[in-house]
């Protein structure tokens, strides 16, 4: 199962946003997770979310382990003073890309990286 997540600061709390998510996004990969990509909105346009993350699980039991983990659940009051709103949608990719060049697909093939995902 793949997840895009969107995570919105409160104002003045975006690098308290993204400490957190280095901290539960370390938890992920040991709950049979992956995060794929991570990323700010690079033209910072009003409305738009903090950070952006995609990740993949190996199943629903696997997303809810993560989200129940206890060391997770211990960090609530750092995410609750860090994130004002945080979107989860599932997403099936549509693959394959078609890309003009070998660069551009490159560019487009998901990166394993190591864990991540938040609770609204």
């Amino acid at each position: 199962m793949r997840l895009c997540v969107l995570l919105w600061a409160h104002p003045g709390h975006s690098n308290a946003l993204s400490e957190y998510e280095d901290r539960v996004l370390a938890l992920v990969a040991e709950h049979g997770g992956r995060v794929l990509q991570r990323g700010t909105v690079s033209n910072g346009e009003p409305g738009a979310p903090t950070e952006i993350q995609f990740l993949e699980f190996d199943s629903d039991t696997a997303l809810g382990a993560y989200m129940n983990d206890p060391r997770r659940l211990a960090m609530a009051a750092e995410r609750d003073a860090a994130i004002a709103r945080t979107d989860v949608h599932r997403f099936l990719p549509r693959l394959p890309l078609k890309s003009s060049s070998a660069q551009e697909a490159s560019i487009l093939k998901p990166r394993a990286t190591a864990a991540c995902i938040s609770d609204s």
